[in-house]
């Protein structure tokens, strides 16, 4: 191949920069491909610190033996495009609603957060696909939960010779999958044998932190909750109760809980 000069180079560039001088896209379908960009990109911010806490817990992991069976976590073949929208932009409000439904009589709401901080101007109040709670077991023992719905889109498969940016679905439902060395790790199956999600726990220090992912269509529910009311949790974070409101069981039983119902 013939190395470009670099006089080519600028040529090439200014007339690429005069052929879209007078392109440009309109302003209505702009701003909904970014308002799901940054929704994506909080999903797995908040994902990925989950799981960066995993991986710096050293310790040697467990989880148990798979069963035979299809281990295809069941990703759709013809995903929806980025504009599509599904059960994965459910509003905060009504995934509230849900979540009060699926929860123990022993575990009550004492707090509730329908969109992120840190949303962008002319974000709304409510968000889609997320929420926030602080969960009671008794009137000294809280901690943090956090519901969020990934769709389709937000687990591409690289081309032919092409890197894997992120974790894929499949590794984000099984053991150890993308975690380095969780405390324990737990894979779903259904009955046939099927993988159709995980369950974690770590410790690190006091905190302990837990995690059900399951597939639903393609896409990701994920819950995690930690023995703690911050808001970002890690090495250091301040606990507020021995261990999380939810049990392992209960946990899944939220993240089984319909939400591709709407």
């Amino acid at each position: 191949m013939t190395d470009v000069l670099p006089h080519e180079a600028d040529a090439l560039r200014t007339l690429m920069e005069r052929s879209l001088d007078d392109v440009h896209a309109a302003p209505d379908l702009l701003e909904p491909v970014r308002t799901r960009g940054r929704r994506l990109r909080r999903r797995r911010r908040a994902a990925g610190g989950a799981l960066g806490l995993a991986a710096a817990v050293a310790i040697t992991a467990v989880w148990l033996p798979a069963t035979s069976g299809d281990d295809s976590p069941g990703i759709a073949t013809d995903p929806p495009s980025p504009s599509s929208t599904g059960w994965w932009d459910s509003p905060a409000d009504a995934m509230l609603i849900r979540l009060r439904s699926l929860l123990p009589d022993s575990v009550g709401v004492a707090d509730v957060q329908l969109a992120p901080p840190d949303r962008a101007p002319g974000e709304p109040d409510v968000s889609t696909g997320w929420v926030r709670v602080v969960l009671k077991s008794s009137p000294d023992a809280r901690g943090g939960l956090e519901v969020m719905l990934y769709p389709p889109t937000a687990f591409p498969t690289p081309g032919p010779g092409e890197p894997a940016l992120e974790p894929s679905l499949r590794d984000r439902i099984t053991c150890p999958g993308d975690l380095r060395s969780p405390d324990t790790c737990q894979e779903l199956r259904d009955a046939g044998g099927r993988l159709y999600g995980r369950i974690v726990e770590n410790r690190t220090g006091e905190l302990v932190y837990r995690e059900a992912a399951i597939t639903v269509d393609g896409g990701l529910v994920y819950v995690a909750e930690a023995n703690s009311t911050a808001e970002k949790w890690g090495a250091g974070t301040p606990v507020s109760a021995d261990l999380p409101p939810l049990t392992m069981a209960d946990l899944q039983a939220v993240a089984m809980g319909g939400w591709e119902r709407g």
